[in-house]
């Protein structure tokens, strides 16, 4: 399933925890000296790279984020394609392992859908994603 579908279907399914995420992405951004995840440096990205892909991801939350919040297709497209997907998809995941995310519903979904096998098991239960 690609990322895009991935996104759609976690919007549909939690649409009431759309907000908190890009609320948390839109915050992270904003952030000063902010590390480049073992995810992200594994898919070749560097500390500068990440900042100008935080830059770009923030430009779009903030312009959108209450459309992002309600449609799933423009969610999906606009922030989980190209070069800018494993930024928000890194985003993602460290949002749910955050203190801002408490359902743990969702938290069990995003590792599904997102976390690659070997961080499985999330803070929560031992694993050290960063």
């Amino acid at each position: 399933m690609s990322l895009t579908r991935k996104a759609k279907l976690l919007h549909k399914l939690f649409p009431n925890e759309m907000l908190n995420l890009l609320l948390y992405i839109k915050d992270v951004c904003l952030l000063k000296n902010f590390p480049v995840s073992e995810f992200l440096r594994n898919n070749g990205y560097t500390q500068k790279d990440f900042i100008n892909g935080i830059g770009l991801v923030y430009s779009l939350v903030w312009l959108d984020y209450p459309r992002f919040e309600k449609s799933g297709s423009m969610f999906s497209r606009a922030l989980y394609t190209g070069r800018i997907a494993d930024i928000v998809v890194d985003l993602t995941i460290r949002f749910i392992y955050s203190e801002r995310c408490e359902n743990i519903k969702f938290v069990s979904a995003v590792e599904l859908l997102f976390v690659p096998e070997h961080y499985l098991g999330g803070i929560r239960s031992g694993c050290k994603y960063y």
